[in-house]
């Protein structure tokens, strides 16, 4: 799952330099833009791709909302997957170097965050990785960052993966969720 969003951030402690990007310390206030149904109560829909002649990118409206959000470094221990959806993990070496590859990132990074999740998650035992998004704010690139909020699968989506990623154990991996 991932969540994206434009962040205009007032902070009152103190910024650091990675890179030469400022990134905010403590906690936030922005505005994140958010999901809101379509006006006319139709099923929502957007192309991720060009649309078809004719047609809007999507249905559905935005609707951003100022939300405070706070930075949890220090505390990343009070945060576990069966309790808050997420947990963190700092510190991970890489060997991966580029991530504008898709070859590399499959080849290097997939089995070392397979690892890292069996290590890291109790009662893992299979990691499958089916796919990766390389985002970039550049007019050439194929897929630009995501100015909302967003999850990148809904649940009918994620079973229809397994179905398609792993088509004769589909049944059995699924046997307690349909």
């Amino acid at each position: 799952m991932s969540t994206t969003a434009t962040m205009t951030a007032t902070t009152s402690t103190t910024t650091t330099k990675s890179q030469e990007i400022e990134i905010p310390r403590g906690s936030v206030t922005s505005t994140l833009i958010f999901y809101a149904p379509p006006p006319d109560n139709s099923s929502p829909w957007n192309y991720v791709e060009q649309p078809p002649p004719g047609f809007p990118q999507r249905n559905y409206t935005e609707h951003p909302s100022t939300v405070s959000i706070s930075d949890i470094r220090g505390q990343e221990s009070a945060f576990q997957l069966d309790t808050q959806g997420f947990t963190t993990a700092s510190n991970i070496p890489s060997t991966c170097s580029d991530f504008s590859s898709s070859s590399q990132i499959e080849k290097l990074y997939y089995p070392e965050v397979e690892a890292l999740i069996l290590d890291k998650v109790p009662g893992a035992k299979r990691v499958f990785l089916f796919d990766h998004t390389i985002r970039k704010a550049d007019a050439n690139a194929t897929r630009q960052p995501v100015h909302r909020a967003h999850v990148d699968q809904t649940e009918k989506a994620a079973l229809q993966r397994v179905q398609h990623h792993l088509p004769d154990e589909a049944s059995t991996l699924l046997k307690d969720l349909l």
